[in-house]
């Protein structure tokens, strides 16, 4: 058996990559539901960037013929940065919000509240004399102090 000290994925689409650092409740649900099966999948996985050009899985969609593809190292291989030590993957993008990424954004909820009912009967409560209407005395704090 091989044990693995860890699992890296990697990703050429920084959009992608901000989705899955996203919270799936803040995307629409398509991608939501996407990226919650993904995390899910993937719980214990570094997510990392990989180059366009360094990613043998779209060789096709640069323009690769697929009876090429077999006689190409990257293809059996990968990148170089993943045996050679000379040679350290790209630094991922700054993983600024794109308008990909803001497109799948779910609107924020908001609501308005108006009240249904208006008392227009105000009570001065500024006006103290209205509720303490006894006095207190020298006289009754002398016999407070003497009973207790």
């Amino acid at each position: 058996r091989i044990k693995l000290n860890g699992v890296e994925l990697y990703c050429d689409s920084t959009t992608v990559l901000a989705w899955n650092r996203s919270s799936p409740e803040s995307l629409r649900v398509y991608v939501a539901n996407r990226v919650a099966k993904i995390n899910e999948l993937t719980k214990d996985v570094s997510w990392l960037y990989v180059r366009t050009k360094d990613n043998p899985a779209d060789l096709i969609s640069r323009g690769v013929w697929p009876d090429q593809i077999g006689h190409m190292e990257i293809w059996w291989r990968g990148p170089n940065f993943l045996y050679d030590n000379e040679s350290p993957p790209q630094e991922a993008p700054a993983l600024l919000p794109t308008d990909d990424y803001s497109a799948e954004l779910r609107p924020p909820n908001s609501f308005t509240a108006l009240p249904t009912a208006v008392d227009t009967e105000t009570v001065d409560l500024l006006n103290s004399s209205v509720y303490c209407a006894s006095e207190t005395t020298s006289s009754d704090l002398t016999s407070s102090e003497t009973t207790s």
